[in-house]
C-alpha cells in the first residue's frame, strides 16, 4: 500500500464524538467512539494514536482528514476543528470540512444498504439535538447510484420537532441518537437508525473529495 494510507474521519460536533480510518484504496474501516464528557485533545490524540497502532499506521500514513462542521456543539466543534487544522498543518496534507447532517445522511444510507434491506427509503431526514427544545435537521433524497452521495431537498435548519414538515409519502430513515428521537414524532412509515455520531461518513466524504 502506498505511505499515505488512510483516511481520518473526525466529528466532534454532537453528543457521541468519534474517530474513524478509512483506508484509501479498500474498504477497510476503523472506528472508534470517545467519551462524550471529555472533548479536548487531551482524549482525541491519544483516540487517534490507538486507532494507528490497530491500523498498524503511523500519523504520516495519513493522506487526509475530513472533519464535521456542525450544527452541533460549539465547544465540540471548536476542539476537533482546531485538532484537525493542526494535524493537517503539520502533516502537510488537506483538511476538509465536512456538514454534520449531510454526512448522518450518508452514514444512514450506507448503514440501511449494508444491513440488506429490501425497500429503499425515498427520503433521509438526519437529526440531532439542538437544546431548548428543538432539533437541527435536513431533508435528503437517496443516491442515484454507488459512491454518489444523498441529495440535498434543503438547506440545514432548526426548529422543534412538530414544526418539522416530515414529507407524506413513501418510507423515510431518520438518522440520528435514540436519545434525541422526539416521542412525538408521528408518521406510519418513518424507521429510526442509531446513528449519534458520523467520523465514518466524514472519511469517505474526504475521500471522494481527495480523488477528485
Amino acid at each position: 500500500m502506498p505511505s499515505r494510507a488512510w483516511i481520518l474521519g473526525m466529528d466532534t460536533s454532537g453528543a457521541a464524538p468519534g474517530l474513524a480510518l478509512l483506508a484509501l484504496e479498500e474498504e477497510r474501516l476503523i472506528e472508534r467512539g470517545l467519551d462524550a464528557r471529555v472533548r479536548g485533545s487531551r482524549a482525541l490524540l491519544p483516540a487517534l494514536e490507538a486507532l494507528l497502532r490497530e491500523a498498524g499506521a503511523r500519523r504520516e500514513a495519513i493522506a487526509a482528514v475530513g472533519a464535521a462542521t456542525g450544527p452541533g456543539t460549539f465547544t465540540g466543534m471548536r476542539v476537533g476543528l482546531s485538532t484537525a487544522k493542526g494535524l493537517a498543518l503539520g502533516l502537510g496534507i488537506p483538511l476538509y470540512g465536512v456538514p454534520s447532517l449531510e454526512a448522518m445522511a450518508l452514514g444512514g444510507w450506507t448503514q440501511w444498504s449494508r444491513e440488506g434491506r429490501t425497500e429503499e427509503p425515498a427520503w433521509l431526514l438526519p437529526f440531532r439535538d439542538a437544546r431548548q427544545g428543538e432539533l437541527f435537521w435536513a431533508l435528503f433524497t437517496p443516491p442515484e447510484g454507488p459512491g454518489v452521495l444523498p441529495r440535498r431537498a434543503g438547506e440545514d435548519a432548526v426548529s422543534a420537532p412538530a414544526g418539522i414538515p416530515l414529507p407524506a409519502e413513501g418510507l423515510g430513515l431518520a438518522c440520528g441518537a435514540s436519545s434525541d428521537f422526539p416521542a412525538g414524532w408521528r408518521h406510519p412509515r418513518l424507521r429510526h437508525l442509531e446513528l449519534p455520531a458520523s467520523a465514518p461518513a466524514e472519511a469517505r466524504q474526504a475521500r471522494a473529495a481527495l480523488r477528485r
